[in-house]
């Protein structure tokens, strides 16, 4: 029988933990990292059969290409503290990684904002590549929207992971702050007075209008605006950038 490891990057993360391991109990090992969290997470997990190591945090992609080195079975299933696998996935993940010969998964996601289900706007069905041999796929070492580099053929599953997303409106300026400065560090994008006054318009009308956000009431309105927000904050942080550069 094929055996399957899933693997959880964590910090502070003493509300959701709890439910994600349950969640990940029917796996074969559950491995998690941990950046030194400084409330009650590790204690949380430690009443789980999981297999805890502390890493002070290198970004998004070493250190859950760190957590990949410590699982040891074939195949790899990636999960956040705050995502969950509808019953049905667990399911089709036992039956699927029996007889394949991909490589990985892509697993498609739904998003939910202050507990509503965006099926509009752009936020689903949100493909992620979650499930994937260990020996044919690895992070690379992006320190905020990492990707997972893979040789083999690729498919999809039909169930879906919960991810319950936007609770805290402070929690998520937090986190959308700390990304784009993960983001300009990168030094992947460069600054357009162009971008600056335009990208965030174009966001927003490609959620709300292109994507149908409308629909979705003031929750798709919330969304369309945070993704301009996000656009905005890096536009401006990159023009901050060429400020510092130019005394």
């Amino acid at each position: 029988m094929k055996k399957i490891s899933a693997i959880i990057i964590t910090f502070n993360e003493e509300k959701n933990i709890k439910e994600c391991l349950e969640n990940l109990e029917w796996c074969n090992e559950i491995v998690i990292v941990d950046s030194y969290s400084e409330d009650k997470t590790l204690e949380i997990a430690k009443k789980f059969k999981t297999k805890i190591y502390q890493k002070k945090w290198m970004g998004y992609g070493k250190q859950k290409n760190y957590a990949l080195s410590k699982a040891t079975n074939q195949w790899v299933l990636v999960l956040d503290a705050d995502e969950r696998l509808e019953p049905r996935l667990k399911k089709e993940i036992k039956n699927v990684i029996k007889r394949t010969d991909k490589a990985g998964f892509l697993i498609p996601r739904k998003n939910f904002i202050f507990n509503k289900f965006l099926r509009f706007g752009g936020a689903f069905p949100d493909y992620q590549l979650r499930l994937f041999r260990k020996d044919k796929g690895k992070f690379d070492n992006a320190p905020v929207h990492e990707n997972v580099l893979i040789k083999g053929e690729v498919g999809k599953l039909k169930n879906m992971i919960i991810h319950k997303g936007v609770l805290s409106i402070n929690l998520r300026v937090k986190t959308i702050n700390e990304r784009t400065n993960l983001e300009v560090k990168k030094k992947k994008y460069r600054f357009s007075y162009f971008n600056f006054f335009l990208r965030p318009l174009f966001r927003f009308l490609y959620h709300f209008i292109l994507k149908a956000g409308f629909l979705e009431g003031v929750h798709g309105l919330y969304y369309s605006y945070e993704r301009a927000m996000y656009e905005f904050l890096r536009q401006a942080k990159l023009w901050e950038e060429k400020r510092k550069k130019e005394k």
